[in-house]
């Protein structure tokens, strides 16, 4: 089931490449529908089993409607967050994904740089195509996403990366142990290590700057596991990772992540209010309340309906973030409504990789922005810190 409209298909005529009619973010998701393989492209779109999470992640969204304040000066608003450490141009974090290289060669230092430009945080994967390092380097704000793995020592080392980085933040993903039943992946016969098939190479054809940009390109590896290669004993480093996602993970493991690193500490993949709870006393010090875009576990609840579901005041105590949809600053809006601290968003800003590389991540940032700004005044809010929950209604169905 496909979770949101389909992108869209304008007469195309050569204006539309260079971006002058690329007005929102399903313009970015035609046009890196047209440069990428059929099989990539439905990897970024993919979803679990049925597609109900996914598709429950865009209406939970759309239950929740604003009721706008009238006579307040809007003449300017200011859309500026702080998250900890640093001053964030909007309340919005790009969310890590894997392997970014696939959509784009520049892959996560385009990422790292547009938001470095545009000031908002970058959360990289452990599963990057570039090393932690590099990516530091280009953008020192950089956050970064950690597997609590089985072997603790794999998972000491890359803390210890990081903070040999500097790096300030530290993500935890929780709900990715087992890989979702991705069924378009299995169909087109995706998997890592990649092994091109004759229906790859037949896609990749009808993609030719894609194509000639990845054979020019380094081979597309897992950057910052390359120190335990040695550990694969045979296998490839791919399977080696694998088994070493943990479904044993528990408390205790966070626990000692939260010792280990001097930093902040999120929890990725939350959605049970009890859990929230748990890791506020385990003094956490934010939580992303998501679903994994509907990629792992379908007919899960959303994390915007997770977010509805805690007890009011909360917020106050934990940073409360959410993903899932996310595609419009009205959006946002609604979430600040609800007590987030912020959004986190991938799908969007892949597409704009896809399309046009680092400016095209920038122009996604771009859109949310001047959206977010027009609805603020259009709410009637002159600060996102003015947003509340006075200001929204949900709908019954």
């Amino acid at each position: 089931m496909q979770a949101t409209a389909s992108a869209k298909k304008p007469n195309l005529l050569s204006w539309w490449d260079h971006g002058e009619k690329l007005i929102d973010i399903s313009d970015y998701q035609f046009l890196a529908k047209r440069r990428l393989p059929k099989f990539l492209f439905d990897f970024l779109e993919g979803d679990a089993e049925d597609g109900f999470a996914r598709s429950n992640n865009a209406q939970s969204l759309n239950k929740v409607q604003l009721l706008p304040q009238r006579l307040v000066d809007v003449g300017e608003v200011q859309t500026n967050v702080d998250f900890w450490h640093e001053r964030a141009s909007m309340p919005l974090v790009l969310a890590p994904t894997a392997l970014t290289r696939m959509f784009h060669h520049q892959g996560e230092l385009a990422v790292a740089r547009a938001a470095e430009k545009q000031s908002v945080p970058y959360v990289l994967s452990t599963m990057s195509s570039v090393a932690l390092e590099d990516v530091y380097a280009a953008n020192p704000n950089t956050w970064f996403q950690l597997y609590a793995y089985r072997d603790r020592a794999i998972s000491q080392r890359l803390i210890e990366r990081v903070v040999e980085q500097q790096g300030k933040v530290l993500c935890v993903t929780l709900d990715a142990f087992e890989g979702g039943n991705r069924q378009a992946d299995r169909r087109n016969g995706l998997r890592l290590p990649f092994k091109a098939s004759l229906k790859h190479i037949t896609d990749a054809a009808r993609s030719p700057k894609w194509s000639a940009d990845y054979l020019r390109g380094e081979p597309i590896n897992l950057a910052n596991m390359k120190e335990v290669q040695a550990q694969a004993d045979g296998t490839s480093l791919f399977e080696y990772v694998a088994s070493q996602m943990n479904p044993s993970l528990t408390w205790d493991d966070i626990h000692w992540i939260r010792d280990s690193f001097p930093g902040k500490v999120i929890l990725k993949g939350l959605l049970h209010p009890q859990d929230v709870l748990k890791a506020k006393a385990l003094g956490v010090d934010g939580v992303v309340l998501s679903n994994h875009g509907g990629r792992q576990l379908d007919h899960s609840i959303s994390g915007f309906q997770a977010l509805q579901l805690l007890p009011a005041g909360l917020s106050n105590d934990i940073k409360v973030f959410v993903d899932g949809e996310i595609r419009r600053g009205t959006d946002i809006v609604k979430a600040m409504c609800l007590g987030a601290a912020g959004c986190l968003v991938g799908r969007p800003y892949l597409y704009g990789l896809a399309a046009h590389g680092q400016p095209g991540v920038e122009a996604v940032l771009d859109i949310f922005n001047s959206e977010l700004v027009r609805n603020l005044k259009l709410i009637g809010c002159a600060s996102v810190s003015e947003l509340n929950a006075g200001l929204v209604m949900a709908r019954e169905t």
